[in-house]
């Protein structure tokens, strides 16, 4: 066959031809793309849905954790004043202490006086001062306040026992600390 189109308007055909064929193949890609967006759009539009609902549960966990970190707060101060409130009720009385003494003498010391000494709003120390019939007895005596549980020491000053009968007798006691 013969070619009766000249070169110069072949190469203008060839060009045009190219031309068209790009147009075609960037119509079909814009159309592919907005294709590929219009079924994208349901999955966008579902995870939004979702991201907001966990927004809010996210803001309502969030407000409930608020609330637990202030009820544990109120919960700590509330064990603190227990705490003091059940180191207040066990506190010894000083009549406790007068009677437990006062068991420990026996019939052969007689006490006549009680001193305390306080510590904040403890009992420290207490003086004792009485009549030991003998000077064992005395000692027997400062010597089973001494093991007892409730106290730590009894001093018993050495001119105390100086005499060996009808004995006045002067005893400082220490008290365990009391928890």
């Amino acid at each position: 066959m013969i070619n009766l189109i000249p070169p110069a308007a072949k190469t203008q055909i060839v060009h045009e031809y190219w031309m068209r064929v790009s147009i075609v193949v960037m119509i079909l890609l814009i159309i592919a793309i907005g294709i590929v967006a219009l079924l994208q759009a349901p999955s966008y539009i579902l995870l939004s849905s979702q991201l907001r609902a966990y927004e809010m549960q996210f803001q309502a966990a969030k407000l409930q954790q608020d609330d637990l970190v202030k009820v544990e707060e109120e919960v700590k101060a509330t064990n603190v004043l227990t705490r003091h409130v059940a180191a207040n009720n066990q506190s010894l009385y000083f009549s406790d202490i007068v009677t437990t003494l006062e068991g420990i003498a026996g019939s052969q010391v007689n006490i006549l006086q009680f001193q305390s000494k306080r510590a904040s709003s403890t009992v420290s120390s207490i003086q004792i001062r009485g009549i030991a019939a003998t000077r064992s007895a005395l000692a027997e005596f400062s010597n089973k306040v001494g093991e007892h549980p409730m106290f730590m020491d009894a001093n018993v000053p050495i001119s105390n026992l100086a005499k060996d009968r009808d004995i006045d007798f002067e005893i400082t006691v220490t008290l365990e600390p009391q928890q």
